[in-house]
């Protein structure tokens, strides 16, 4: 794992996954304009997928010698080996979330936007959990999907599910303020699509297409539109995640009592 050191410590996190056959160190460079766009609101944390694979898409032969590449998820595996390998994930994850938490957001690219769509769906169902038992924590309050590929990942209990290709069924969609890129040329595209239709609640997904394939934009003007709607879910994230005022608050009951004078 390396992440982006900020000289503001008091930033808020944004958790970077990167896509099949790349690395952290990679998906670091391939951001280095979006993230000197945001470099006063936030602090990145990039983090290695587990298995070592063959470089990806877009990869050479601009980071050619720049290894291991790795990815998140094998393809053609059996249900029994994609379980293992998705406990895999969750774990690593996991493990970032408590020991770099907390995290403001969580933005992926191709695969990564796979596994980033899995963290927000797990975090709906966690929300409903806690409202139930009373539990107060910290949520991610948006999410960054940039030409994502298709499905989510599904960490339901007991044990993480990949949602088939073939036999998709509706979940219940993330609320979670969102914003998805769209390649023009992309060869994902439709996948990219396919993804917000099926996992994200429309309401709350903020859609941009720009001029270009399966990578991040490359004109100054697409990066700062990016950006800005980045900070926009943000601050709309924020509004979500306070907390309700506590009736007992001095000052709340001090606005309860203007109000009935």
């Amino acid at each position: 794992m390396s992440g982006l050191i900020s000289k503001d410590h008091r930033l808020p996190k944004i958790l970077c996954l990167h896509g099949g056959g790349s690395s952290a160190a990679i998906f670091s460079i391939q951001t280095r304009k979006l993230r000197h766009a945001l470099r006063n609101d936030f602090r990145f944390v990039f983090v290695d997928a587990p298995f070592e694979c063959e470089a990806g898409p877009g990869v050479l032969p601009i980071f050619e010698g720049s290894g291991p590449f790795s990815e998140w998820l094998r393809d053609g595996q059996s249900e029994q080996q994609e379980a293992k390998q998705l406990e895999v994930v969750q774990a690593i994850l996991d493990d970032v979330l408590q020991e770099q938490g907390p995290f403001a957001g969580v933005l992926g690219f191709s695969q990564g936007a796979r596994i980033a769509a899995g963290l927000l769906l797990r975090e709906e169902e966690q929300r409903l959990e806690d409202e139930r038992t009373g539990i107060c924590r910290d949520y991610l309050h948006f999410g960054v999907f940039l030409c994502g590929t298709f499905p989510a990942i599904q960490w339901s209990t007991p044990s993480p599910q990949s949602v088939s290709k073939s036999d998709v069924r509706r979940h219940d969609l993330v609320s979670t303020p969102t914003v998805h890129l769209h390649g023009s040329h992309d060869p994902w595209r439709m996948e990219s699509k396919l993804l917000l239709a099926r996992f994200f609640d429309p309401l709350h997904a903020s859609v941009m297409d720009f001029s270009g394939g399966h990578n991040l934009p490359l004109l100054g003007s697409d990066t700062d539109k990016l950006a800005k709607l980045i900070m926009a879910v943000y601050r709309s994230g924020n509004d979500r995640n306070d907390p309700p005022p506590n009736p007992m608050d001095p000052k709340h009951l001090d606005e309860i009592k203007i109000r009935d004078l």
